[in-house]
């Protein structure tokens, strides 16, 4: 065997190895965690929550909703303090509207697009999805501590929402 044809060998598998592994690192980097949302649970496919990760890497969540009714793959940093001011919210639009369940969800839903807005230091990530919806959510967690999955969806649970039902997910970061 001459040197050339070693040389165009070796330079191959380098292109392939490189190649494959800027694929691994686009595909999440093996930080990729396939998660189900269903009443009323996140169900992590491969594995169980808590779910445990590194501060500093990139995580990518992929969710699905295999419910039948539409629920929100949120992290939160503080889950009893989101779960708290949702539940005041709810019961300031009962005052203000009774039982009209529209109005509520109406108001409910403009004002929860709000409040993450404003309280970046509660809310990091949200997508919400339709029944049979997938979407992918990408975050990179910068300090160790304790994070949460929480749906906070509400509808004919008024004035429950989904998290009231066990729809929470804890995260563990180191």
């Amino acid at each position: 065997m001459n040197k050339s044809y070693i040389i165009a060998i070796v330079v191959v598998l380098v292109i392939l190895g490189v190649a494959g592994y800027a694929f691994f690192l686009m595909q999440g980097g093996g930080n990729v965690y396939n998660i189900e949302l269903r009443e009323f649970a996140f169900v992590l496919k491969d594995g169980s929550f808590p779910l445990h990760v590194k501060a500093g890497e990139k995580i990518t969540f992929k969710i699905k909703n295999v419910g039948g009714v539409g629920h929100e793959f949120m992290i939160v940093t503080d889950k009893d303090a989101v779960i708290d001011m949702i539940h005041q919210k709810i019961a300031e639009l009962q005052a203000k509207y009774g039982n009209d369940t529209d109005k509520i969800e109406t108001e409910y839903e403009s004002w929860h697009e709000s409040i993450m807005m404003q309280r970046k230091d509660l809310f990091l990530a949200m997508k919400d999805l339709e029944p049979g919806e997938s979407a992918t959510v990408t975050y990179t967690f910068q300090s160790p501590g304790t994070y949460w999955i929480v749906c906070a969806e509400v509808g004919g649970t008024l004035p429950k929402i989904h998290a009231d039902f066990g729809m929470i997910a804890e995260i563990d970061v180191s």
